[in-house]
């Protein structure tokens, strides 16, 4: 699923892209699978951001920094953090 959302926001619609993530999000939490999770909300994230919808981006973020936290990839966590920190920041939560 995350592979044809990327092939569907290549071709420009990001809300069929959006809702496969969507999709491959619940079907990873379900099946235990937190690096899926963590590989679509990421995905999920900056096309929000790409979008304006900054809310929406950081709750995605959120989602996948605590998803790649709970995967054991530990290379991934700042940058994933980082990219939370930024969207927090553009909603000015932060300063």
């Amino acid at each position: 699923l995350v592979l044809t959302a990327i092939i569907d926001q290549a071709q420009g619609n990001d809300e069929g892209a959006l809702s496969l993530l969507n999709t491959a999000t619940a079907r990873a939490e379900v099946s235990g699978l937190p690096r899926v999770v963590a590989e679509a909300q990421t995905r999920a994230s900056d096309i929000y951001r790409k979008q304006g919808r900054l809310e929406e981006a950081a709750r995605s973020a959120e989602k996948a920094a605590l998803a790649t936290q709970e995967s054991g990839n530990l290379w991934s966590v700042p940058t994933r953090l980082q990219t939370l920190a930024e969207l927090l920041v553009a909603r000015r939560q932060y300063a």
